[in-house]
């Protein structure tokens, strides 16, 4: 259920930690309505591809804030071994 929390505190009009639902309902006239709303197939490809790797989908300000709230590094890092790597002699 924790996936579906910014629908649910935006159906509810509710604030929670992560979601603030003011900025969307200035943008819409109903919450309701908007996540019916059919999303084009451009949106669709960037949700499955967020989806995949676990990571939030949003701009800099989104992630930088979610990684503020949660605590957690959420972007993508280097990939491959990190550090130094030690020799066997």
């Amino acid at each position: 259920m924790e996936q579906l929390k910014s629908p649910f505190s935006h159906l509810s009009q509710k604030n929670d930690k992560l979601v603030k639902v003011e900025p969307l309902l200035k943008l819409v006239h109903s919450c309701k309505d908007f996540i019916r709303e059919p999303l084009s197939e451009i949106e669709m490809e960037s949700i499955r591809r967020h989806e995949q790797t676990g990571r939030p989908l949003g701009d800099d300000f989104v992630v930088d804030r979610l990684e503020t709230e949660t605590g957690r590094y959420l972007r993508k890092k280097k990939p491959g071994p990190k550090g130094p790597r030690k020799r066997n002699n």
